[in-house]
C-alpha cells in the first residue's frame, strides 16, 4: 500500500514511528510528516493549517494513496490540573490550537483528500479511550487532548457519512499503558492496514 502518516516521526517506542517502522518492513510505502524535523519525514508548520494541506498535496498528487493515517497528540491544552483549580489563566490561544490540531487540520486534510483518493481508499484518525471515557478516574485534568479526540471522532463520523467517493473514515480510540503496549500495537496494526467498508463512521476501540 502507498501511506501518508501525520506524526509517524520521532523515536521508536511510540505509535506513530512504531507503525511506519512496521509498514516500511512489510513492503509499504510510507510518507510521514510532522511539525519537527525527523529523518525521512516532510515538516510541516502545524500553526498555519494551509502549509500542512500543501505539504500533503504534494504527496498526494504523485502517489495513489491507499491510506492516510492522522497520528497526533500535539497542542492539548488544558492539559495539567493548574488549568482548573484556579491557579492558571485562561488561555485563548491555547484553545485555538487544540482546536486547530485536532479538528481543523484533518478537516482540512480530508477534504484534499477526496480531490486524490479512490473508492475503497481510507483515512484513519487516531484518537483516544478518553476521547469517549467519561466516567474514567484518571488524567481528568487532560480536558483538552480527550476534548480533541472527541471532536476528531465526531468529525470522522461527519465525513463518513457525507462524503460522495467511497472513501472509508473510521477512528481507532486505544488505551495504551506501558504493560499492554506491544500487544495493543499489533492489533492497532493489523486493523489499520486491514481496513473495510463496513468499518466507516466506526470508532474501534482497542484496550488490552
Amino acid at each position: 500500500m502507498n501511506i501518508c502518516v501525520f506524526g509517524g516521526g520521532g523515536p521508536a517506542g511510540r505509535f506513530g514511528p512504531d507503525f511506519c517502522s512496521r509498514a516500511r518492513s512489510q513492503g509499504h510505502t510510507v510518507h510521514t510528516i510532522s511539525h519537527r524535523d525527523h529523518p525521512n519525514c516532510i515538516t510541516a508548520n502545524f500553526g498555519n493549517t494551509q502549509d500542512v494541506v500543501d505539504k500533503f498535496q504534494s504527496v498526494a498528487a504523485m502517489v495513489p494513496l491507499d491510506l492516510v493515517l492522522y497520528n497526533t497528540t500535539a497542542a492539548s491544552w488544558p492539559d495539567q490540573p493548574g488549568c482548573f483549580d484556579g491557579t492558571q489563566h485562561y488561555q485563548e490561544h491555547g484553545w485555538q490550537d487544540t482546536v486547530r490540531i485536532h479538528a481543523g487540520i484533518p478537516h482540512a486534510v480530508a477534504l484534499c483528500a477526496m480531490q486524490y483518493l479512490k473508492s475503497g481508499s481510507s483515512v484513519v484518525f487516531i484518537t483516544s479511550g478518553m476521547s469517549w471515557e467519561h466516567q474514567r478516574d484518571y488524567s481528568t485534568w487532560a480536558a483538552g487532548y480527550a476534548g480533541g479526540k472527541a471532536m476528531q471522532n465526531h468529525l470522522m463520523l461527519a465525513l463518513a457519512q457525507h462524503n460522495p467517493h467511497g472513501i472509508v473514515f473510521t477512528s481507532v480510540a486505544p488505551h495504551f499503558t506501558t504493560k499492554t503496549y506491544a500487544a495493543i500495537f499489533d492489533k492497532i496494526y493489523n486493523h489499520v492496514t486491514n481496513i473495510r467498508a463496513d468499518h466507516n463512521g466506526q470508532v474501534c476501540t482497542f484496550w488490552q
